[in-house]
């Protein structure tokens, strides 16, 4: 550190050699930044010199909207440390330096692993992600391993290392610069001009984004959603007072000006069976429809064959929170937020714990996350909510299936039992025992950061292909159980995904990203004693769970008091279910599916493709002929909330 030694003190006074070496180290990392940004320059389709010119403009505004916050902290602590006098505080210029290198390598980093997340589930560092990282069990329901941790790791040393080493240069060429009047007059320039042209740049950006939006120019519209943070500017008001034609968007405004929960909306008549029923509930991580076959899962497909099965069977959601969800309420995802706020439970787990049931509820992942304990499971004593051994997926699910079959052994036989298990074999990374591999041809290990997902997706599918194997085997267990204590005879038994698995069919891998086909069908076994069995072909979702189970308890109330669900054993079907994810919401009938933001949003419009993801070009028909399903849709938003 000799060029930050004694012979610097009378700069640092003036605060010369750090004035100097901060603008050159923050135009370096501007050049570095604006690299980094062409990650997200290639996830947008180019279709055209148009929107090529728009990508470009942003990045170059984008890549100094990034670095602007550590400006801005980096040279308020210069500041102070000028008005402080840097001779008085000599700790003041390694402060500014530390805090210079420690933002501006925060902001590479979060840039590289927010280019990651995009890429892989197609959306940016969220709430969701926050609430991943934030909550008891989230990093975990990732399926991490030590390998991606030390992959995570070396990329933020090297974050580091560069700034640092960067840092380094800027001091030494800061002290030449200093004495050189001439070539800094000439900087002082090139920065000034600099800067009036990326001004510019950002007003072209703002006025073909703001042209986009009133002549409803998707491309653009969407280009600007693959970088983070991006703050559009509108203005189509002053358009329209200018008399410019104004595109007139088909979106469905779907926000509530709800103050509460009305749940359930008349109190519950309950005249509990002399006879209850015992209940398992066996719910899958990313369980894919198709998945469900003789080949990789022969026990299951043959109990299915023995029940009802329904064969065209969706989720409430893309993810576990919403899959979990709305199996257990009948409501879609959007209502989340106000339930866990509430901490309000289910009318189906209220009805069992009212009758007298017994539970015992298993996981092998975590309870608090999604946060179960304080929705679903809100009122099951503590006791009762059994989380992840720490021990892996397939592992923890042979010890839970173990747990759950000495519980039903030793249980109070003189009162009916509830019980729930949530298998984690099948989640990424996909975890089986060499004697579940049917599928030989698989990739050994997967590295979230460094394999390379496309190339590999058909082996990293027959991991999971093995992992529904080893799921096969441990249902078995429980079926066979079941049968061999007689117990089938008077248990209803329930067997669903939280959601399904996208293998870049098209263009995804894994969930929580789209509401593609692949990630909603789900499989559904509902095993009712002596009610007969059946393949279903109808539309069927989570949404009708609790509407089919209530009357087995003893609920007189009908289904719309308490759900959006129908009874799928009774003769009313549904023409269409809903999808939520964490701030989107989905529509689907036999024929079209439509992707709404769940508040109104100005960067896209709504998405309509067919059922199966195919784009569709003809959307006014598409309004014209679902006027009746889209304000039933619409209304029932806001079904269960106490109006103003």
């Amino acid at each position: 550190m000799r060029t930050l030694g004694n012979n610097s003190c009378g700069d640092f006074k003036e605060g010369g050699i750090v004035s100097e070496c901060m603008a050159l180290f923050f135009q370096a990392s501007y050049i570095i930044l604006f690299c980094i940004c062409f990650l997200f320059s290639r996830l947008v389709d180019i279709d055209s010199l148009n929107t090529a010119i728009f990508v470009g403009a942003v990045q170059l505004a984008y890549s100094f909207v990034y670095l602007f916050p550590a400006f801005v902290v980096t040279y308020s602590i210069a500041w102070l440390g000028k008005l402080l006098k840097y001779n008085k505080f000599k700790f003041m210029k390694y402060l500014i330096f530390t805090v210079a290198v420690t933002s501006t390598a925060a902001t590479m980093i979060f840039l590289v692993i927010d280019s990651r997340v995009y890429k892989l589930f197609g959306f940016h560092l969220n709430g969701f992600v926050w609430n991943l990282i934030s909550t008891s069990g989230g990093i975990e329901s990732m399926g991490s391993d030590s390998a991606s941790y030390l992959t995570a790791a070396l990329l933020i040393m090297i974050c580091f290392v560069l700034q640092t080493s960067l840092l380094v240069v800027c001091i030494r060429r800061g002290q030449t610069s200093t004495k050189n009047k001439i070539e800094k007059l000439r900087r002082r320039k090139i920065i000034r001009f600099f800067l009036v042209f990326l001004f510019l740049d950002a007003t072209y950006a703002c006025i073909v984004w703001g042209f986009a939006q009133i002549q409803g120019s998707s491309p653009v519209l969407v280009a600007s959603t693959k970088f983070p943070l991006y703050q559009p500017i509108t203005f189509r008001s002053l358009a329209k007072k200018l008399g410019y034609n104004i595109h007139k968007r088909e979106q469905l405004k779907l926000s509530s000006k709800a103050t509460s929960l009305n749940y359930p909306l008349h109190p519950l008549v309950v005249e509990p069976p002399q006879k209850p029923m015992n209940i398992v509930w066996l719910a899958v991580e990313s369980w894919r429809a198709d998945a469900l076959n003789p080949e990789i899962m022969p026990a299951t497909y043959k109990f299915a064959k023995n029940a009802h099965h329904f064969i065209n069977h969706y989720s409430g959601g893309n993810g576990t929170r919403m899959g979990i969800f709305t199996m257990f309420y009948g409501l879609y995802g959007s209502y989340w937020f106000d339930f866990l706020n509430e901490g309000m439970s289910p009318v189906i787990m209220d009805v069992l714990e009212q009758t007298g049931y017994q539970f015992e509820m298993f996981t092998s992942a975590k309870f608090t996350y999604p946060e179960f304990d304080k929705t679903v499971f809100i009122n099951i004593p503590r006791s009762k909510l059994h989380q992840s051994g720490g021990c892996g997926g397939f592992v923890n699910d042979r010890n839970n299936v173990a747990s759950l079959i000495d519980f039903i052994k030793h249980r109070d036989t003189n009162r009916p039992f509830m019980t729930f298990m949530f298998f984690e074999s099948p989640h990424a990374p996909y975890t089986f025992p060499e004697e579940c591999v049917v599928r030989k041809d698989y990739l050994e290990h997967i590295n979230y950061n460094t394999t390379n997902i496309a190339a590999e997706i058909d082996r990293i599918q027959n991991r999971y292909l093995n992992a529904c194997n080893h799921l096969d085997t441990q249902l078995k267990r429980i079926f066979d159980f079941l049968g061999q204590s007689g117990l089938l005879k008077s248990t209803l038994v329930i067997v669903t995904g939280d959601h399904g698995e996208e293998f870049m069919e098209k263009g995804r891998w894994g969930h929580n990203s789209e509401f593609h086909q692949e990630q909603l069908c789900v499989p559904f076994i509902l095993w009712v004693p002596d009610d007969g069995k059946g393949e279903h072909s109808f539309m069927s979702s989570h949404l009708d769970i609790p509407a089919t189970i209530a009357p087995f308890l003893g609920v007189k109330n009908p289904p719309e008091d308490y759900s959006v669900g129908y009874d799928l054993l009774g003769e009313k079907h549904r023409k269409f279910t809903v999808c939520s994810s964490w701030n989107m919401i989905g529509y689907v009938d036999d024929e079209y599916k439509l992707t709404t933001s769940l508040h109104y949003s100005l960067l896209l419009p709504d998405r309509l493709t067919t059922k199966n993801d195919n784009p569709v070009l003809e959307r006014p028909f598409f309004y014209m002929s679902r006027k009746e399903p889209l304000l039933s849709f619409m209304k029932s938003m806001g079904q269960f909330y106490n109006k103003n």
